[in-house]
């Protein structure tokens, strides 16, 4: 199988007719943030199914991806999309003003070179974005994956603002002309752009992107089915399972089929076309998708007895406070001290969550404005997985 997509039409031409309202009950027109886990294929859905039924509606759709490149300001690849629409979409308009010799074009107050890219730097992304519309003619809609990252710096939580600005001016008449879709790996984090007064989109609500399920199990057993017949039939009920052992991730559970099938080669080879080999490959697949979760777990506790008594203790703390987490307030001091056994100071607890980040992998995320949350949403499925079972906090073998 070369092409490992598998297209939810129905998913996303629901999620577009929100966007441009065609629902009373929803308020996507205001910003849609959806949130699943990595690896689970929300940015292909993004760029392979809603850019698509949002292009079919007559859209520019700009998609941007803030973990293109992490070294990077998110600010600057936010204006970069932005940019190349503008060549994309308005070359004609740059060709016809040098032919007119008409090289400059005023721009709400700043003056643009139209032979040469625009300058972010004296034109705010609510000018640019509505300049695009209006030379276009088109409605506008920004695709933003893993939005989150633009918490980690003054310049892309600028950016984040002025969006949000930009949605106010264009979206004030009747119809929208301006949609924004913002995505993230980490609900948590997500909601730092929607849940206090300060965040940029105060009051907008974080929705779990709806995960592949048995819908994608079914097509890839039967293009599996098709391509290697002896295959016939696939136990579906264990991959169902299995898949959702996997955390609903397609790479994982496309990985352990392959590796299956090869690890049997030989088997079948000596026995022939032996019936039931499709459900001995469907319970194989099963077998590693429990094996996967029950190494995960025991990497996840090998990383925390590993940690100092304090970093055990902080990070205690976030996992179990979550969004409420406050690292220096009198709760968590107390927190930390019978965890301990002694008082601690702030400056101590801080060196200590720097240490979390720094780790390799790093444990903790930080924002702009110094809130922190577990890097991974493993982190926090694994200690509510302990928690839930009563096997908190794992101790040193």
């Amino acid at each position: 199988m070369t092409d490992l997509h598998f297209p939810r039409p129905e998913l996303a031409h629901r999620i577009a007719d929100d966007l441009v309202g065609a629902s009373l009950l929803s308020d996507a027109r205001n910003g849609l943030f959806l949130a699943q886990a990595r690896r689970t294929g929300k940015s292909w859905f993004l760029q392979r199914d809603l850019k698509p039924a949002l292009e079919a509606k007559g859209w520019i759709v700009l998609y941007v991806d803030l973990w293109k490149d992490t070294k990077r300001d998110p600010a600057s690849l936010i204006s970069d999309v932005i940019e190349t629409a503008f060549a994309e979409h308005l070359g004609w308009v740059t060709k016809a003003s040098k032919r007119m010799g008409i090289e400059k074009l005023g721009l709400g107050g700043a003056s643009v070179n139209l032979a040469q890219t625009l300058d972010f730097a004296t034109l705010t992304l609510a000018d640019a974005l509505s300049e695009l519309h209006q030379r276009s003619k088109k409605k506008i809609a920004l695709l933003i994956d893993e939005a989150q990252h633009a918490l980690t710096s003054e310049a892309g939580e600028a950016a984040m603002t002025a969006l949000k600005s930009a949605r106010d001016q264009m979206n004030a008449g009747t119809e929208p002309s301006l949609l924004l879709v913002m995505s993230g790996s980490h609900q948590d984090k997500l909601m730092r752009l929607t849940n206090s007064p300060a965040a940029p989109f105060w009051g907008s609500r974080v929705e779990l992107l709806e995960p592949l399920g048995e819908a994608y199990v079914d097509w890839c057993a039967d293009l599996l089915e098709a391509e290697l017949s002896a295959l016939k039939p696939l136990d579906r009920a264990a991959l169902y399972r299995a898949f959702a052992e996997f955390g609903h991730r397609p790479q994982f559970f496309m990985t352990a089929f392959k590796d299956a099938i090869r690890d049997s080669q030989s088997e079948r080879g000596r026995q022939g076309e032996a019936t039931g080999w499709g459900q001995r490959i469907s319970t194989d697949v099963l077998a590693r998708a429990a094996k996967r979760q029950q190494t995960d777990r025991e990497g996840f506790a090998a990383t925390y007895v590993q940690l100092d008594p304090l970093e055990q203790a902080v990070l205690w703390r976030l996992l179990s406070e979550g969004v409420q987490f406050r690292a220096y307030d009198v709760a968590a001091m107390a927190f930390y001290k019978e965890r301990i056994g002694k008082a601690t100071t702030a400056t101590t607890v801080q060196r200590k969550l720097e240490a979390l980040r720094e780790k390799n992998p790093p444990l903790l995320w930080k924002s702009q404005r110094g809130e922190y949350s577990p890097y991974d949403q493993s982190l926090q499925d694994w200690y509510n997985f302990e928690k839930n079972r009563g096997a908190w906090p794992p101790a040193a073998s």
